[in-house]
């Protein structure tokens, strides 16, 4: 007999798809439940018999799957994120670097020269510090690079002077949409009070799709779908290398309402009020078989898809408008943990679709509840970005 609060989860980020790093460390993860298992194929005889009778079935495919889901933190879901965005977390830190401000233009030049900022992502937040005006330091959000890569261009209105010379710390960490398919081992230990532990592998496991539900009074919840290559069969013993875990960040959880910060609607603080936000990435991925391989040989990419819902109080005709116009908008809100540490989700270019007022019933609010998806944006290049600001 086993027991659900004697379970875990860890994982590993992998090199290459579906093998296992020598010598693995793995990492807890938290986790509120879970469903990954083995998908297993079959397909029954055809063959036809006087006693109607079905002679066998062939079992021809075995590869691993499922979910897990969370409570959000800080940073205990980083990892994660980067797969279902299809890329690697970009931790910068540019220290001491000589640069010019220029507070009409909005732009930071590097007076070191090309290639001072090639690691900079455009539409990612960095964090400048040290600067001669106390208003160029803070959080600025970057929306073109040059081809050089020696000036950034920001947001509008970004600057409070123009400097020269500054010498200056900029820092950030940033997950942006892109093409890469990071992928991880994972492994689920169920503790048997008997004493007969159970640990089994899934290898390959590439992030499908991730769910995000931010409701006031809540907290913030969310789910990783997984799709993997192969899966072993089960043992009493775990993978890792010295039979512990790495423990898993211990931010505290974020909630819906009192670590909801700025939400901005086209780059000002949005003077809606919401009740919920739901956000939903898509990786359309697709397992690759071949003869020979039982599970999948490889994990192919599709188009990333995101989309979402709002759910507003109507206050007036604004909000409605944009869905109306089919007005293109860029949606931001940051999510902040009780020790400060700051999570922001960037969708520079996003649709509203079909929306509303609702009148549901007496003693209610008159709501408009709409869906909404992101797509490429023009100036930025981008269709999402995750950053993370420490405290």
């Amino acid at each position: 007999m086993s027991e659900a609060n004697l379970a875990s989860l860890a994982f590993i980020p992998e090199v290459t798809l579906g093998t296992t790093p020598a010598t693995p460390e793995l990492t807890a993860i938290r986790f509120t439940g879970e469903d990954l298992g083995t998908n297993k194929d079959t397909v029954q005889s055809e063959e036809i018999r006087s006693d109607r009778q079905v002679p066998f079935v062939s079992k021809v495919g075995l590869n691993p799957g499922g979910s897990f889901d969370f409570e959000l933190t800080y940073s205990a879901q980083e990892a994660f994120i980067a797969s279902a965005l299809g890329n690697t977390v970009l931790a910068l830190s540019l220290v001491d670097e000589i640069c010019s401000f220029d507070d009409t233009a909005d732009t930071i030049t590097a007076d070191a020269g090309a290639g001072t900022f090639d690691d900079v992502r455009v539409g990612m937040l960095i964090k400048v510090a040290n600067a001669a005006t106390a208003g160029n330091d803070g959080l600025h959000r970057v929306i073109g690079k040059n081809a050089t890569g020696d000036v950034l261009t920001l947001v509008a209105g970004s600057l409070a002077a123009t400097d020269a010379a500054d010498t200056v710390t900029i820092t950030g960490r940033n997950i942006t949409n892109g093409v890469l398919k990071p992928s991880f081992t994972l492994e689920k230990g169920i503790v048997n009070l008997s004493g007969a532990d159970f640990f089994q592998t899934f290898l390959g496991m590439v992030v499908d799709s991730f769910s995000l539900d931010v409701t006031s009074k809540q907290i913030v919840t969310g789910s990783f779908e997984m799709l993997g290559t192969t899966a072993p069969a089960g043992s009493a013993t775990t993978i890792d290398n010295d039979a512990t875990y790495t423990a898993a960040p211990t931010d505290g959880v974020i909630n819906g309402t009192n670590n909801v910060g700025t939400i901005n609607l086209d780059g000002v603080a949005a003077t809606e009020k919401f009740k919920s936000l739901s956000l939903e990435i898509g990786a359309n991925l697709r397992g690759k078989d071949a003869m020979g391989t039982e599970g999948f040989f490889d994990i192919g990419t599709g188009t990333i898809e995101i989309t979402g819902s709002l759910n507003v109080y109507f206050l007036d005709n604004d909000f409605l408008d944009k869905i109306r116009n089919h007005t293109s908008i860029s949606l931001e809100f940051q999510l902040t943990d009780d020790a400060g540490n700051s999570l922001w989700i960037y969708l520079p270019e996003v649709k509203l679709n079909q929306g509303d007022p609702k009148i549901e019933a007496i003693n209610t609010d008159v709501m408009i509840e709409t869906e909404f998806q992101a797509i490429l944006d023009p100036v930025t290049g981008i269709t999402c970005s995750f950053d993370f600001v420490p405290a």
